[in-house]
């Protein structure tokens, strides 16, 4: 792990999340609770001072000892109690969970019971807090993910301590997004390969954040640090293939899936669209564990028809038909140009391959005329099902070339 903490160091305290504290603190009550030294020995910002952004560029300047997280104090922090209640909010108020977790069912009490288990020491308490009044929708949707593989593990007969570690990864999985430049992740910003790259580290920020609380288990680290992994090697930050990649790590990646259905209806469509997906994305996670998510997408989840549209538009089916079309040819036309027994052209022609399968295993070979294609999916779920895939085909495609 050595290179990976020389690789973002610099990121424990970098500009974005001293920004987000300063900002914050000029609206909520951040106090410093011990004493803030550069790392040359300077006293910075004495104990007892109400932090803001007068404070940003002195800050900013020096490597800070000890860590924000560490010197500060906020009021109304995240705790148990209050995680248990943003938990019920999000349950029974939002609307966003699917039914079977609303209800009172067996599976409601026990869900409830794992957040009250997570541990939250006091600086990773200040951060999910500082998370909580300034990316909402990022700590509500952490939590979302945390209840989603919480109840997955609960399916696959995990015991109770590998469940409350799981959904304590869950809820931590994402908190290096706070140190990177929130632009980044806005819906309509285009990356760069540089900030793209920058993105890519905040699983091994997490890591690193996480590593210095002796209350989170090897276990918890690896899942936080593997989210992003994949079997086939396509994931990131380390690229690792099969064994090397944890259980925590794939049901985390899985249920993001289900919060992108739930919370940003990312998917569009109807509970057949999670489905659909989650079962394309088999080899990335294991099929082993697609039963685990099963009631996400099955009879009780509690989504309407009204919800969701009724009929698409086959002409939206035939663009997006036509691109991975021509995607699979651009593919054709190059590999013979490539190097063989080069380790990245077989990863892209393994992959290439196995998405020409799930394509036509799911109606939508490549080979098949357009007008063919449209004939065959004019009934609205059938069209439905064939717009999730193609629009699922475009963005692997797209990712596993970049």
């Amino acid at each position: 792990m050595g290179d990976l903490e020389a690789l973002t160091e610099y990121q424990i305290q970098d500009m974005y999340y001293l920004r987000r504290i300063t900002s914050l603190g000029d609206r909520f009550p951040i106090r410093v609770q011990q004493d803030i030294y550069s790392h040359t020995g300077i006293k910075l910002v004495g104990a007892g001072t109400h932090i803001g952004s007068s404070h940003h560029e002195k800050l900013l300047r020096h490597k800070l000892l000890p860590s924000l997280d560490h010197a500060l104090g906020i009021e109304n922090a995240v705790s148990s109690p209050s995680l248990m209640e943003a938990a019920r909010v999000l349950l029974e108020v939002s609307g966003a969970c699917p039914a079977f977790m609303r209800e009172s069912l067996p599976e409601r009490p026990a869900l409830m019971d794992v957040l009250a288990q997570i541990p939250l020491p006091p600086p990773i308490a200040f951060k999910l807090t500082v998370m909580r009044e300034t990316q909402a929708d990022l700590f509500h949707r952490s939590l979302f993910i945390s209840l989603v593989c919480a109840h997955a593990g609960m399916r696959l007969g995990l015991e109770e301590q590998q469940v409350i570690r799981l959904a304590t990864a869950a809820l931590l999985h994402d908190i290096g997004l706070m140190h990177v430049d929130p632009q980044l992740l806005a819906p309509e910003h285009r990356m760069t390969d540089l900030e793209r790259r920058h993105l890519y580290t905040h699983p091994i920020t997490a890591w690193l954040i996480l590593k210095n609380c002796q209350e989170y288990s090897p276990e918890v680290l690896q899942g936080v640090l593997q989210h992003h992994e994949r079997l086939d090697g396509s994931g990131y930050p380390s690229g690792l293939q099969t064994e090397d990649t944890g259980l925590f790590g794939r049901l985390i990646g899985m249920a993001e899936i289900v919060a992108s259905c739930y919370l940003r209806h990312r998917l569009q469509s109807s509970r057949t669209s999670l489905e659909t997906i989650l079962k394309l994305n088999q080899q990335q996670y294991g099929a082993g564990l697609l039963h685990a998510f099963k009631p996400f997408y099955d009879q009780g989840t509690g989504h309407s028809s009204d919800e969701f549209p009724t009929q698409v538009d086959l002409e939206r089916l035939r663009p997006r038909f036509v691109c991975m079309v021509t995607a699979f040819a651009s593919w054709n036309a190059i590999k013979t140009q490539l190097t063989p027994d080069h380790a990245m052209c077989r990863f892209l022609r393994d992959r290439m391959s196995c998405m020409r399968r799930e394509a036509t295993a799911a109606g939508l070979s490549p080979d098949l005329n357009v007008n063919d294609l449209m004939i065959h999916h004019q009934d609205p779920q059938s069209c439905e099902e064939a717009l999730v895939v193609l629009n699922e085909m475009r963005w692997q495609i797209r990712n596993l070339f970049r």
